[in-house]
């Protein structure tokens, strides 16, 4: 007896067979896509096909081969099971005689190319992801779930399988070999296959537990053409099978990118963003992926909510960006950089958060501490501030301390501070608390200030 699968396309002479070819590149679109998981991103659908209309639409697939004969073949009922529209194939095969020789031929669809358009002519990164629910009422015949057709002209480079046993419904890996799960008649089985086109690899899911892992492709394997959806193998005269699809989805995911941020203090490393330098400091992002290119337009730099002007740097070899402030700070903004469009060659967005927040060191002349005691209404209380001279002058300056409403004053106490160059110093100055003071309404303010002219070197808030 003659291999069918070797001689179908010789004998279409004979075969009830009609080949449609779809023109269309439009798709039925069903429910929407899931998201992979918070480490990848949907980067395009391509097709996304379900059967609620009650039809088969021709303009979902590349092609599809059939017969008629005997009521065999596919159509559109409705499961038991779900309630859903779903395609169902019923296939079987008689024996003829073909140049004095027995020949089996399938009645029945024995052959659905998805999806509605040559995969070749998509530029496909990531990761490719084809899944499809299945369900089989009966085990006659083996059924190759999957298998795909390389890019490459005049060359059968496929990847075959996996392979569902007849007669056990056992699950074959793709290339042989078992893989521990069996499938039971007329009960709904998610497959799904995650090819990894840079390493040109594939995973196997039924259920989303991975039966398969890192299968390598040949190769000869370079791009895709089409997917064929799951066939009956080694046809039997006499036997029937009857199968069901439904949600065939085909589409690309890629790997979300990480970046890490550290803080370059003068030459001293730290991934502790805060305390950054008046002068002289940087930013350093590093991303985890290959980018797509980066530019200083997808970067904005705040200090206290007013865009600073910035120098950049970005190094595609290193997958590194890093931002330097153009100006001083005077200290304590409050700072925050923020990317927007970044995304890997592969389309991948960050796993995390665009945009990085840290505060200023205080300045060189300004306050390092407040001790503040608790505070009673109608009561003097003294509050102990600490002052830090960094700068190379000695200083004479003020300390002043208010209670406030919201931004009404409702009482200040003040000292004197003096302060040598290079001194760390500690003043007390007497507050008396207002007798309207509520401490869940209220807010304390401190103040380093000029004499005279209550020129502001530093402050702080409580």
């Amino acid at each position: 007896m003659l291999n069918i699968e070797k001689n179908m396309w010789k004998l279409s002479s004979v075969l009830i067979t009609i080949s449609i070819l779809a023109t269309m590149f439009s798709v039925s679109v069903s429910a929407e896509i899931t998201s992979p998981g918070d480490d990848y991103t949907i980067t395009s659908v391509i097709s996304d096909v379900d059967f609620e209309s009650g039809e088969i639409n021709p303009a979902d697939f590349l092609s599809y081969a059939y017969s008629t004969k005997g009521g065999y073949g596919i159509s559109v009922v409705t499961d038991p099971d779900t309630g859903s529209k779903v395609m169902k194939n019923v296939i079987t095969s008689e024996t003829i005689t073909y140049n004095g020789a027995p020949v089996t031929i399938s009645q029945g669809t024995w052959q659905i190319n998805y999806p509605s358009k040559n995969l070749k002519d998509e530029d496909i990164k990531g990761h490719l992801i084809f899944e499809f629910d299945y369900k089989v009422e009966d085990f006659n015949y083996n059924i190759r779930a999957m298998y795909v057709g390389s890019a490459t002209v005049g060359k059968d480079i496929y990847c075959v399988g996996p392979t569902i046993d007849s007669g056990t419904g056992k699950i074959l890996k793709i290339g042989g070999g078992n893989t521990g799960k069996t499938m039971s008649k007329n009960q709904w089985y998610k497959f799904k296959f995650d090819f990894d086109v840079a390493e040109n690899t594939v995973d196997f899911y039924v259920d989303d537990e991975l039966l398969q892992e890192n299968h390598a492709l040949s190769p000869d394997f370079d791009g895709f053409t089409y997917f064929n959806l799951p066939r009956c193998m080694g046809i039997t005269t006499g036997k029937t099978s009857t199968t069901y699809i439904d949600n065939c989805k085909l589409y690309t995911v890629t790997t979300k990118y990480d970046v890490s941020v550290s803080k370059d203090d003068n030459g001293e490393i730290s991934d502790d963003l805060n305390n950054f330098p008046l002068s002289g400091g940087s930013l350093k992002f590093e991303f985890s992926e290959k980018m797509c290119d980066i530019t200083k337009e997808m970067f904005t730099f705040t200090a206290s909510g007013v865009n600073k002007p910035f120098d950049f740097n970005y190094n595609a070899e290193d997958k590194t960006v890093i931002i330097t402030p153009s100006e001083p700070f005077r200290g304590r903004e409050e700072c925050k950089v923020s990317f927007d469009g970044i995304l890997t060659e592969a389309g991948g967005e960050n796993k995390g958060e665009n945009f990085v927040e840290f505060n200023v060191t205080p300045p060189d002349y300004g306050i390092k501490d407040v001790n503040l005691p608790t505070l009673t209404a109608g009561e003097d209380a003294t509050v102990q501030v600490t002052v830090n001279n960094r700068t190379a002058t000695d200083r004479s300056e003020m300390v002043l301390v208010g209670i406030y409403n919201g931004n009404k004053l409702l009482s200040v106490g003040a000292s004197s501070v003096t302060n040598l160059l290079g001194e760390e110093k500690t003043f007390d100055v007497t507050l008396s608390v207002h007798p309207d003071y509520v401490e869940q309404e209220c807010n304390i303010r401190v103040y380093l200030v000029k004499p005279g002219t209550l020129y502001g070197y530093d402050s702080v808030k409580y």
